[in-house]
């Protein structure tokens, strides 16, 4: 359940860096999100959710229970995920898109021996 948030949290920031780097506007990047890569991760969270229900019908009652928790859990996990992450690229998207600075001495660094000059 926490490999499935982790993964839409990462599609997400993915593809909001794509449209970033096309010159999207901050308000139109979290829409076009919402509503291209929303659909996605509601899609695979429901699919997971299902394969979770799924195992109830097994005999063994620690599985049943087992499957409604993780099945409701998987569930909870995409609405975390679809509320929280465009929430915070709304508020900190600047933050997470500014540009690194890299100084040029490091890519002149050599080998001599052993040892950096």
């Amino acid at each position: 359940v926490l490999a499935l948030s982790l993964d839409a949290s990462l599609f997400f920031l993915s593809r909001f860096s794509e449209q970033h780097s096309e010159g999207w506007s901050l308000q139109q990047n979290v829409d076009t999100l919402m509503r291209r890569t929303g659909h996605t991760v509601t899609i695979s969270g429901a699919l997971i959710a299902i394969a979770f229900f799924g195992t109830f019908i097994m005999p063994e009652k620690n599985l049943q229970g087992m499957a409604m928790a993780l099945g409701i859990c998987a569930i909870c996990g995409v609405f975390a995920t679809l509320s929280l992450v465009p929430s915070v690229l709304l508020v900190a998207g600047k933050m997470l898109t500014g540009t690194v600075v890299r100084s040029s001495s490091r890519a002149d660094v050599e080998l001599d021996g052993g040892r950096i000059r």
